[in-house]
Formats: C-alpha cells, structure tokens, sequence
C-alpha cells in the first residue's frame, strides 16, 4: 500500500507537471496572440488590463501546480521513508518469528528427550518391580532380610545335625531292645530259682536300667515318628536356602545389570518431575510465543491496514485539496471576472436595460443601475429604488428588460450571435396595455437587433397569441393524453383562438 502511495504521489506530480506546461504552453500563445491584439478562443480584442488580468491568473495557476508538484514531491519521500520503515519492520517480524521457530522446535526436542528419559525410567523401575515379585517380594531385599535368611539356614543346618543324632540314637534303641530280648529269652530258658537279694538288687538295677532304656526308646520312636516332618522341613529349608541363595545372587547380577540404586531412583523420580515442570513450563512459553507472534501478526495486519487507510485518507484529501483548489481558483477567477463585469459590462446593461424599460414603460422610467451583487435599482425621479419596492407587474417588466439586455449585450459581442429568443410565459402578470408595450419593444428589437432576429413566445394570454408581430401561430392541443400540434396561422383558424 505504501508503494501504491508512492505511485500516486508520482502520478500527481507528474499531472501537475503536466498541467503546469500546458499553463505554461498557454501564456505564450497568449503573449504571442496579444501582439496580434485578439483573444485566441472568442477573437475579441484584449487590452493591457485585461491582458495583465489573465496572465496574473494563469502565472498563480503555475505557481500553484509547481507548488503541488513540490508537495507531492515530499509526500513521495514521506511515503518512501514509511515504506523503508515497514520493509524494516516486516524484517524484524520475520526474524523473529524464525527465532520463535527455532524455539519450537528446540522446545520439541527437548520434550522428546525428556519424555525418552522418562520412559527408560519407568521401564527400568518396572522390570526391577517385576523382579520382585517373581521372587515373592515387593520391595527391594534389605541387610536385615538378608540377615533373616542366613538365621534360618543355620536353623535348617542344626536341624539336619539332629537327624544324623536321631540316626545314632534309633540304631543304639534297636541294639537296646535286641538285648532286652535275648535276657528274656536266657531268663526264661533258666526258669525258675532262689531268691538271692544281691542278685534281685542286680536285676532290679537292669531292670531300672531297661525301663530308662524302654524309655528313651519310646522317646526315640517318637522322635523318628517326627522323622518325616523334620526331613521335611530341613528338605524345604535346604531347598528356600538354595533358592534364597539363587535369588539372592540373581538379584544382585540384576541389581548390577540395572544399576539401580534407591538414591540414583529418586534422584530420577525428581529429575522426571523436574523434566515435566519444564516441559509444562516450555509449553507455557510456547504457548505465549505463540500468542504473541499471533498478537504481533495481528499489530502487523492492523497496521497495514491502517496503512491502507491512511494513504486512503490521504488520497481522498489531495484529490479533495486539488478540486479545493481548483474551486478556490475559479471562484478567484470568477471573483476577477466579476469585478471586470462589474467595472466594464455592468455600466453597458444598464444602459441597455434602461433603454428597454423606457421603450416598454412609455418613458416612466429610463434609468436603471446595477449594484456590486447585480441588484437592479430603478430610477424614480431623481432617486434610486430598489425594484423589490415596485409592485408585480413593475418587477416583472423591469426584470424581463434586463434580460433582454443581457442577452443583447452578449449577442452583440459573440462572434456568432444566436439570432433567436425565447420566452415562456412573461406576460402572465402584465396588463393588457403594459403586454402591448412589450410586444410592440420586441418587434423593434427583432427588426433592430440580429440577436433577436427570431423570437419563440409561449404564452396562454389570448391577446399575445392575437398580437400581429407574430409570422406564425402554433398550437398545441392535448386530446386522450395525446399531444398534438397545428399550425394555426397556415390552418387560418384564428378565429377559433
């Protein structure tokens, strides 16, 4: 829009220009006309004041258009700085919406980075999880699990010492019952014999000394009827030992293999959230650059389009100060000619004017003058009255004399009078007598003046239609909406008239 502001501050200069020379053109055709002593457009003579009159008007006129062409000159380097201006701003735009692009997409990366790093993290923390509970934990084992584990082994290995000490003592309560035994067998083989005190109290002894025996061979027995349940419980501890051990060194290669270390996890929880947080507040920035290369592409299309209106605006306005001026000029001109008419025509209609409202007035009055705003003033005896003071009639005979003399005055001067008049309805307001002087006025001045050789009169006064000064007679008759017309003169109906 700025270049179209350019184009046409060129283009207004360079009509400017153009006109100027054709100014310019003109006065010397002027100046070389004048010597002949005749205007070149009406072929009237000219004399100095006159002459000095027109140069004066066409020499401000080039004043006036060098002076535009100067001034659309400037708009035109106004209107360059501007576009300088925009080119500057729409590069800083540009510039920067490529940084906002950058940003976005080093904020995109970093959001994948982040969101990568999340993922290893959730899938490093899931596997060890999992690890867990295949092993029936749900958390990491600590030193005093551990320390739990090597406790119960070392139960399950007293247990299993005591099975090798159940062993020896089942196989001493078999020897033990196998002799009880065969002392039945001898005792019963000796059959009967004589009471002998010492050798009752010897027997009483073994006989104590087999109940002990029968007794810790019940307690024997019952502690191989718990056989089963010891080897299985040693069986099952061995075996929880055995896969304690296996989980305990598999936990530790995987634990190795992960690296995972509760510090090192939350440490990564944090980073992650850390991470998020920034990823959010990332996205917050993109959010507002985004908001604000949208405002800034808004401020750049508002400011276009005030561009466009402004240079609008001033369009309109240096179309509006030239026909301004234009104006200006034509009234100054027509200011010039009026004062020219005023010193120069002014006095020559009156005397026309004077000479007809005489002619028609039957010498009641025969002097009029014109006032600087062409207000017609009567003469009436020695002092001037202004025509709105007269009655109707007055007024309407005094205006149709000055008419006629200006179209008398301008016809005698034309270098091809119209030789015709005409005049629609100005008898309506006159009397029969005062109708029959200006009928009697107009044939003088058709048969005196060439400007009036030929006369049209309109008229619906019976006695003007009457009147001999006319060579012809039309009517015009209106019959079912049909207008027709008829030449009454020829026809010979006067009578019907």
């Amino acid at each position: 829009m700025v270049l179209a502001t350019i184009e046409a501050a060129r283009a207004t200069a360079l009509a400017a220009e153009n006109t100027r020379r054709k100014q310019l053109a003109i006065v010397t055709t002027l100046r070389a006309n004048l010597q002949e002593g005749a205007c070149p457009t009406c072929g009237r003579r000219l004399d100095e004041e006159e002459a000095a009159i027109v140069f004066d008007a066409l020499e401000e006129r080039i004043a006036e258009l060098a002076a535009e062409v100067a001034a659309s000159g400037q708009r035109q380097e106004r209107a360059e700085v501007e576009a300088e201006a925009a080119a500057r701003q729409e590069a800083d735009l540009t510039a920067r919406a490529k940084k906002i692009t950058i940003l976005d997409g080093r904020i995109a990366e970093g959001v994948t980075k982040v969101r990568e790093a999340a993922e290893t993290a959730r899938c490093r923390a899931a596997e060890s999880l999992a690890a867990l509970r295949a092993h029936g934990l749900t958390e990491a084992p600590t030193e005093s699990d551990l320390t739990r584990a090597q406790q119960q082994a070392s139960l399950y290995q007293r247990l299993a010492n005591t099975c090798g000490q159940l062993r020896h003592l089942e196989r001493d309560a078999r020897q033990a019952t196998a002799e009880r035994q065969q002392a039945e067998r001898s005792l019963t083989e000796i059959g009967p014999v004589s009471y002998d005190s010492a050798e009752h109290a010897s027997a009483q002894e073994a006989l104590t000394a087999s109940r002990s025996a029968a007794a810790r061979i019940e307690q024997i027995d019952n502690e191989l009827a718990r056989r089963p349940g010891y080897e299985a419980d040693l069986a099952a501890a061995t075996a929880d030992l055995t896969r304690l051990a296996t989980e305990r060194a598999t936990l530790t290669v995987e634990r190795a293999s992960l690296g995972f270390d509760a510090a090192a996890l939350q440490q990564a929880i944090a980073a992650e959230t850390e991470a998020l947080a920034a990823e959010q507040a990332a996205r917050d920035d993109e959010a507002r650059a985004r908001i604000a290369a949208r405002d800034a592409t808004q401020q750049r299309d508002n400011a276009i389009a005030e561009e466009t209106r402004i240079a609008g605006l001033a369009s309109k306005a240096d179309a509006r100060r030239r026909t301004a001026d234009e104006l200006n000029r034509m009234y100054s001109e027509f200011a010039r000619f009026d004062q020219y008419v005023a010193g120069r025509v002014t006095p020559h209609l009156a005397d026309h004017t004077s000479e007809l409202l005489q002619s028609i007035t039957d010498g009641k009055y025969d002097r009029v003058v014109f006032d600087e705003n062409y207000g017609l003033m009567i003469y009436d005896g020695d002092e001037a009255v202004p025509v709105e003071r007269f009655s109707g009639g007055e007024r309407d005979v005094a205006a149709l004399a000055a008419r006629l003399a200006l179209s008398r005055l301008v016809g005698s001067q034309a270098t091809r009078p119209p030789s015709f008049l005409v005049l629609d309805e100005v008898f309506g307001s006159l009397d029969a007598d005062r109708r029959a002087q200006v009928l009697s006025t107009l044939s003088n001045l058709s048969a005196s003046t060439e400007a009036f050789r030929q006369l049209f009169i309109i008229s619906h006064v019976d006695d003007v239609r009457l009147s001999q000064i006319f060579g012809e007679v039309w009517r015009i008759a209106d019959v079912d909406g049909v207008s027709t017309v008829e030449n009454i003169t020829r026809a010979g109906g006067f009578a019907d008239l």
